[in-house]
């Protein structure tokens, strides 16, 4: 069975990016499904070289691979969605979760109100900020674009106006003992939330580049 080389995976690569698709993720998707389908014909058409197989296949699918790149981004979304959901439920997630509960929990048990709701805030923008700034310079290092990461920050930024908005509301002393769990997991969620994102975007660039190492 023939298959293609780093040399044609390259060429391949090249050739998408002087297209302008322009993130890595996504050409790297792209990489991958025409790759496939070369490999196809040059087994099975008779085709004799990489380059006459690459001509006839791009004659006939360029249009609709460029125009449709939309699909390969999709596809990237749902890796990331997918990381954030493993992050989120794994040992190391959970154990989080349980940390800035406790965490808030001894917050509550031995500081006045006033202060306790102000250092949660400052915390809380804390953390938003400097994980958006994270992903913003793992997106731009070495000007490589990941489709994802981008689309990450922004979904980080709503996430903080959103949830700063709505959920940033203060501990007060007439919450119920059942409220205040409540709180507590609201308030810990929120507060894990752009931890998440970071290591999501962190292990997302991870494991790209070490698939781009591996085939470019």
């Amino acid at each position: 069975m023939r298959m293609l080389t780093k040399e044609n995976i390259r060429f391949i690569d090249n050739y998408l990016e002087n297209s302008n698709i322009t993130y890595n993720d996504v050409r790297l998707e792209m990489v991958d499904h025409i790759a496939s389908d070369i490999e196809s014909q040059m087994n099975d058409g008779g085709m004799k070289s990489f380059h006459d197989a690459f001509k006839a296949y791009m004659i006939e699918n360029k249009e609709s691979i460029l125009d449709n790149h939309e699909t390969f981004k999709k596809a990237t979304d749902k890796k990331i969605i997918k990381m954030l959901f493993k992050q989120f439920l794994s040992f190391k997630g959970l154990l989080l979760v349980a940390i800035i509960g406790l965490t808030l929990f001894m917050g509550l048990e031995n500081l006045e109100i006033e202060i306790y709701n102000r250092t949660a805030s400052i915390v809380y923008f804390c953390l938003y900020v400097g994980a958006l700034s994270v992903v913003k310079i793992i997106c731009k290092k070495n000007r490589t674009r990941y489709s994802a990461l981008e689309r990450l920050m922004g979904m980080l930024v709503i996430f903080f106006l959103c949830i700063f908005s709505l959920f940033d509301f203060k501990y007060e002393a007439s919450f119920s003992r059942e409220y205040v769990y409540v709180y507590l997991m609201i308030k810990s969620i929120a507060l894990m939330l752009p931890i998440l994102f970071l290591m999501a975007a962190i292990q997302f660039k991870r494991d790209y580049e070490l698939k781009y190492g591996k085939i470019l």
